[in-house]
């Protein structure tokens, strides 16, 4: 819990001067092997500094972080569905490309979940702020 605490605290430094980023999703993946279906964002230099300053302020607690959320290995995107059959991921995946169109919006909010079994319940989450001078150093 005191990692917890004190990486809240960090997270809460790390973002309160940050702006929403701009994110626009434009088409559907998944995992080999994971069951996992996603909306995959374009990559900007926004969200990849982002992701990059994230891991260098708050690298001290990366110690089990997966690598497949790393930078230079991070794959971003937005789970829909999960634990899905090769059945099950086919008809969502052809549900998805037939009736999902892309879309648009902002990151607003960054959250620390702990992952429980399937549960991953958020523990402290921080908004991303409209301020003047707004920027990722």
């Amino acid at each position: 819990m005191e990692d917890e605490t004190s990486f809240a605290k960090q997270l809460e430094d790390l973002y309160k001067y940050m702006k929403p980023i701009k994110i626009s999703f434009n088409s559907v993946g998944s995992f080999f092997e994971s069951g996992a279906l996603y909306l995959s964002p374009v990559m900007t230099t926004e969200l990849y500094e982002l992701h990059c300053k994230h891991h260098q302020v708050l690298q001290g607690y990366g110690n089990s972080s997966s690598p497949f959320y790393l930078p230079g290995q991070w794959v971003p995107h937005c789970t829909i569905a999960n634990r899905l059959s090769s059945r099950e991921l086919a008809e969502a995946y052809s549900y998805c490309i037939n009736r999902i169109h892309p879309l648009s919006g902002e990151i607003t909010k960054i959250a620390l979940i702990k992952v429980q079994g399937s549960a991953a319940p958020v523990i402290h989450s921080t908004s991303l702020k409209e301020a003047d001078n707004c920027s990722i150093m």
